[in-house]
Order: structure tokens, then sequence, then C-alpha cells
């Protein structure tokens, strides 16, 4: 698989500006798209854990100010019901030309245990699977939801399903990722914690047919102009760009696949992140995988380096 970077844009000021005066620069937020698009950056993830803002309208302006840029929006179920939900994130889909991903987050806040949670969460993804899934009106009479005769005309542009993504480690948020998740979101974990991570959903989601078919993404903190780091990352190391690819290359050799970058805070910094980061790490792992096609003698040594280092 293709190497791929996100960045996260929760913490860039011109958002972050919106939650303070209450406006939002737009043509800032379509030079920041821009910049993230010409960087070769995969996605810009929207998250707004305060509540206050219109993440889908932010991200329909993303992907009209762009041609090839992807956009994750977060999406906690039960927060509307399925069938209006199933009909906004599928226009979007189709408004972004398959762009979209929705990282799905079980509810919070309403009494439910942790299994309960996660439950709710699988009954909510069935639902919208089946919403864009059918020709026809269906009817649910589940543990948390029911529905009569509901519809979604707008499907999701690519088929059955827009791109989900899910995280958590504990047993019953594997299962539910192993089930429905193309991408599974790893917490801040060292190399071996996040290999034996992506095998455990790995071998849940055997019993799917879907070993083969989750990408799985790291959060990697990024240090801003201040020299701070964000939170709930793992830390690029300093030095040169050879050794932050390096760095990375161990974790490509765990199983990761794509890195979400956190701490960023406007357009320079992204533009510095892609120069130091992005264009090294597609080059190293360029080479790294020419050198096992051709399986010549540098290929061990090459592999090696990547394996070695931060181990």
């Amino acid at each position: 698989m293709p190497i791929r970077f996100s960045v996260d844009a929760s913490g860039f000021d011109l958002i972050n500006a919106t939650r303070r005066h209450g406006r939002l620069d737009r043509t800032a937020l379509g030079d920041l798209a821009s910049a993230a698009e010409a960087a070769g950056i995969d996605r810009l993830v929207l998250a707004d854990p305060d509540g206050g803002q219109d993440l889908a309208t932010l991200a329909a302006w993303i992907v009209h100010a762009t041609s090839s840029l992807g956009v994750e929006i977060e999406h906690r179920a039960g927060s509307i019901e399925p069938e209006i939900a199933a009909r906004q994130i599928a226009t979007l889909d189709q408004l972004s030309g398959g762009r979209l991903t929705v990282r799905v987050t079980p509810p919070t806040g309403e009494g439910l245990s942790h299994e309960e949670s996660f439950a709710r969460l699988d009954e909510n993804l069935v639902l919208l699977k089946r919403l864009w899934s059918n020709d026809s009106p269906i009817d649910h009479e589940g543990r948390y939801f029911r529905l009569k005769a509901a519809f979604s005309a707008a499907k999701p542009f690519n088929g059955a399903s827009v791109s989900l993504a899910v995280g958590g480690v504990s047993g019953t948020a594997l299962q539910v990722a192993a089930r429905h998740a193309d991408v599974f979101i790893l917490p801040a974990l060292g190399v071996d914690e996040a290999s034996q991570t992506i095998e455990r959903v790995r071998s849940a989601a055997t019993a799917y047919g879907r070993r083969k078919t989750i990408r799985f993404v790291l959060p990697v903190g990024v240090a801003n102009t201040q020299g701070e780091h964000a939170p709930a990352a793992v830390a690029l190391p300093s030095g040169t760009p050879a050794r932050i690819a390096w760095f990375l290359g161990a974790y490509l050799d765990a199983g990761v696949t794509d890195f979400i970058a956190t701490g960023l805070r406007s357009a320079s910094e992204l533009a510095a992140f892609d120069a130091k980061v992005v264009r090294q790490a597609h080059a190293a792992h360029g080479e790294q995988d020419d050198a096992r096609r051709l399986g010549s003698p540098a290929a061990n040594v090459l592999v090696g380096q990547w394996s070695r280092h931060s181990r």
C-alpha cells in the first residue's frame, strides 16, 4: 500500500479563530486547503470536540476549493437520526467525488456502558450501510434504533459505503472496527504495541473477510513554531529528514499505512512539514519498495535501516 499523510486541521489558527470570534476567513480556509493539496497531503481531518461548528459545511467548502484533497469529518453515532445522517453523509460524499472519510465515534454522556456505547455504534453503522445500499425504504426494530420506511436517495460515490474510520483499543472496539472500518485509528503507541494492535484487528477482521482491506493510521505529533508537540500522538524526532524517514519506516514495517500529523497551526508550518517529512518519507518508502522488488543486496541494508531505527 502507498504511504499516506493526513493533517489534523483542528489546531489551525484560522479554524480556532471561528470558535473565539464566530467568524471564518473563507479565503484563508481555501488557501489552507490548496496548500495541503499542493503538499501531497491525502486529507484534512476536521474535528470539533466542543460541538460548535458544522463540520460537513466546512468539508464542503474544502472539497469545492480543491480537486484531489480528501477530507475527514467526525460523526458521533446517534447524534442525529440514522436516516438523516445517511442522506447528509452520502450527499457530501457525492459532492466530493468520493473524497470523504467519516470518523464514527460512540455516543457519550447518555449513561451507557463502554460495551453499550459500541453496541449502539455498531447498530448505527449497520443502518447507515443498509440505507446506502437499499433502493427502497427499510424498516428496523433494534436495541437502540427504530426506523419505519426509512430511505436515503443519496448514495455513496464509490459504492455501497462511504469510507469509515473507527478507533479504540478494547476488544469491543476492535470487533466493531473489524466489521466496519476502512481505516483503523491507532492511539499513540510504540512500534511493538502498534504491531500487536494491528494484528489483533486483522485477526478479528478475518471472520468478515476483511483482513487485507483495513488501513491503519497513527497520529504523529509535529512540533509547532513554539517547539510544542500535540498531545495524544507519537512525537516525531528532531534531526535530519533521513532520521525522520527511518523513524516512520519502523511503523510502516509494523503495518501502519497512514500518518495523521497533529500540532500544525498554519499554512507555513504545513509547508515545512511537507518539505521535512512528507517528501523525504515518500522518497525513502519508494526506495525501499524498489529494493524489495529487485531483490538486490541493498534491500537487506535498507530494510534493516528502516526497521532498526527507534526500536
